[in-house]
């Protein structure tokens, strides 16, 4: 029985060994290369905050934000499609590629309801990696005193 149990521990772990990718390191210095990797042949999206709260709200108020993103890739970004969350928010954003370097937006249009938490999204396809990200709006409307 010990045979067997000792047997198959070497087994398994055997093959744990080969099912492990190489950490990158440094200069030989046994420390990993924890930077993530720059962007070859992509668009990569970066944006200055993914979500905004507006705080308190009076009802039926109608505000604005726009979000910023830059292009960190080495390929022009694109932003094809934003898709709010419901009718309450309208978003309008850049329709041009953005260069490697350059910033673009998205700008949501928020029309509050009565009283209440909120929390609004906006899906945003692009042609990045991760093909979409989220951005969000919140805050609360408060009957007025």
């Amino acid at each position: 029985m010990n045979r067997i149990l000792i047997v198959l521990l070497l087994s398994l772990g055997g093959t744990s060994l080969f099912a492990q990718q190489a950490i990158p390191v440094a200069n030989g210095t046994g420390i990993a290369n924890l930077e993530a990797a720059p962007a070859q042949g992509r668009a990569v999206d970066q944006w200055k905050y993914r979500v905004h709260d507006f705080g308190k709200l009076a009802p039926r108020a109608e505000v604005s934000y726009t979000f910023e993103v830059t292009n960190t890739g080495d390929r022009p970004l694109e932003i094809r499609e934003v898709k709010p969350s419901c009718s309450c928010t309208v978003a309008d954003y850049t329709k041009t590629p953005i260069a490697p370097g350059e910033s673009g937006f998205v700008t949501a249009n928020y029309h509050a309801g009565t009283r209440g938490r909120f929390a609004k999204t906006l899906m945003v396809k692009m042609n990045t990696e991760a093909s979409y990200t989220v951005l969000r709006l919140q805050g609360e409307v408060v009957p007025v005193e």
